[in-house]
């Protein structure tokens, strides 16, 4: 079942902050973020750690604290509340970080995003359905009946969330599918919320140049 997100997205809160030159963003919404930033007036020095950070605390908090305090330059950071320290973290390197919960809610929006949590969604993205067995056995455990169940208890469905930038994953999804036995949803999305948090980002007017980019 498919159905488009077409409601319109709330702004983010403005950022108390001078244009930002450096970014700090969990690969899992990369595409994205480089789609947008194409559009986007200042270059951007823009670093992506590993999605898969997140299913290690200690590792998590060491890189992200490391890219923190590599440059003196205003820092955005582009997480949700991933770790329990996040702000933490954030407010020890004088950076600033989009208050959202998660990457889902940056591509939805708060509104949406809460709607359908509460409707018992798992939010299913590309880079999540081609690493689910490392990340879901990281996260869950290694015993697939136990983690399955958890699963199951705790939602009611996957929900696939395609963006512009997003390939066919279906395949994997459906193989998710069968393993944890919950229905398939998907949601096309189009990138006006992160459009929207990039415009306070970057405070733009014009919108023409690109970022850099790092890997690590």
């Amino acid at each position: 079942m498919r159905h488009i997100n077409t409601a319109p997205t709330k702004r983010p809160d403005a950022m108390n902050h001078s244009r930002a030159t450096r970014m700090i963003s969990c690969s899992i919404l990369k595409k994205e973020v480089l789609h947008v930033l194409k559009r986007r007036e200042g270059a951007v020095d823009i670093t992506f750690l590993p999605s898969s950070l997140h299913n290690d605390l200690d590792k998590l908090s060491a890189r992200l604290n490391d890219a923190m305090g590599r440059f003196n330059a205003p820092t955005v950071v582009l997480y949700g509340t991933c770790h329990p320290q996040m702000d933490k973290f954030i407010s020890h390197h004088n950076a600033q970080r989009i208050p959202c919960q998660n990457c889902i809610e940056l591509l939805l929006g708060a509104e949406q995003y809460t709607q359908y949590l509460a409707d018992g969604a798992f939010f299913l993205l590309e880079e999540w359905a081609h690493s689910w067995e490392k990340n879901i056995a990281a996260a869950l455990g290694a015993n697939i009946a136990a983690r399955n169940a958890l699963l199951r208890d705790s939602h009611q469905y996957l929900l696939c969330v395609n963006t512009p930038c997003s390939r066919d994953f279906s395949v994997q999804a459906k193989n998710i599918a069968k393993q944890t036995d919950l229905p398939i949803r998907s949601l096309d999305v189009e990138l006006n919320y992160l459009e929207n948090v990039f415009d306070q980002i970057l405070m733009v007017g014009d919108r023409s140049s690109k970022g850099v980019m790092r890997n690590e």
